[in-house]
């Protein structure tokens, strides 16, 4: 301060500064310092004239503001270093603000998301799914979401979605706008299908398996008890299976087995069930039997469509049946 006051009665410059300071009590502040020389008529320096003002309160707002503003951006640019998606929408669900990895999912950038909706970005059905999500979080509502999208140009995606209301600091009641967290997890939705699949199903011929037969096989017990009417359980066996194996090796040996699961089943009635117990061995459920005769015929088909002959290479290979 002593400097800029010199200067102004040296050289009649003005002077505006802001300064730390130390009060008489020890205490640090901060002060706005406005000086400028007078002069006597001939135009010399005689004075100086000026104000100071102590802004200690309002330089710690400044400063907190911008150290508000710092961490706002160390924030969000960490965020854009996050694989999922997140993103702010207002209280109409129009975006405010999204993370780069959105961003890139949407083809926008961050001025051009500003004031748009989901309908901008996903097939109808799923905007107005995300809208139904966000009218909820609207109302106080924490919400944890699957969103299965199928889009129109082909292919799909599975979101998990997390999304919480944001509230006004100001009363802390009332909610201004949704924070949204959204995962892909359709490489965990196929592995999921896929272990579901494994578990039900007989890996080499697709049929059922016992845990799947057991399940079909209680429904079907189930259903004919309401229906007052009877099922058949038939137990399958292939004779001659062991002799493909010996002879021609395991590879012709699940080719056949393959063959002969396809023909029997083609053989069945849309509702009767056919499982692979393991082996050469198979189970038809056959429902809605009006007496035990009625599934005679129905047997009959099954031993004629496992004896039908396949080709494995140069070789033609059969086996026969035995319920």
């Amino acid at each position: 301060l002593n400097e800029a006051i010199s200067l102004a009665k040296e050289n009649g410059l003005a002077y505006e500064q802001e300064l730390e300071m130390i009060r008489a009590n020890g205490s640090q502040g901060w002060m706005w310092a406005r000086g400028e020389a007078i002069r006597d008529s001939l135009g010399a320096i005689i004075g100086l004239q000026g104000v100071a003002v102590d802004i200690t309160q309002r330089k710690h707002s400044e400063l907190m503001l911008e150290a508000a503003h710092r961490e706002t951006r160390r924030f969000r640019a960490a965020l854009d270093y996050v694989t999922s998606y997140i993103y702010i929408k207002d209280t109409e669900s129009r975006y405010l603000y999204a993370n780069r990895a959105t961003l890139e999912l949407f083809g926008v950038t961050a001025e051009e998301l500003v004031g748009c909706d989901d309908s901008c970005f996903f097939p109808v059905e799923t905007a107005k799914r995300l809208r139904e999500i966000d009218e909820r979080v609207f109302q106080g509502e924490q919400t944890c979401e699957e969103i299965d999208v199928s889009y129109l140009e082909g292919g799909r995606r599975v979101y998990l979605e997390i999304k919480t209301p944001l509230y006004d600091e100001t009363d802390n009641k009332t909610i201004c706008g949704l924070l949204g967290i959204s995962t892909n997890i359709t490489t965990l939705k196929e592995h999921e299908k896929y272990l579901e699949h494994i578990a039900h199903y007989d890996a080499l011929t697709g049929l059922a398996n016992r845990v799947l037969l057991a399940d079909r096989l209680y429904q079907a017990m189930a259903q004919a008890l309401r229906r007052g009417q009877k099922l058949a359980v038939a137990y399958i066996d292939l004779d001659g299976f062991k002799l493909v194996n010996d002879n021609y090796g395991h590879d012709a040996g699940d080719h056949l087995l393959i063959a002969v699961a396809t023909n029997m089943k083609r053989a069945l009635r849309e509702g009767d069930s056919l499982a692979r117990l393991g082996g050469d061995e198979f189970v038809a459920v056959l429902i809605d039997l009006a007496d035990e005769t009625a599934s005679e015929s129905m047997l009959q088909r099954l031993l004629t469509a496992a004896a039908e002959p396949m080709q494995y290479g140069d070789r033609t290979l059969q086996v026969s049946a035995s319920i």
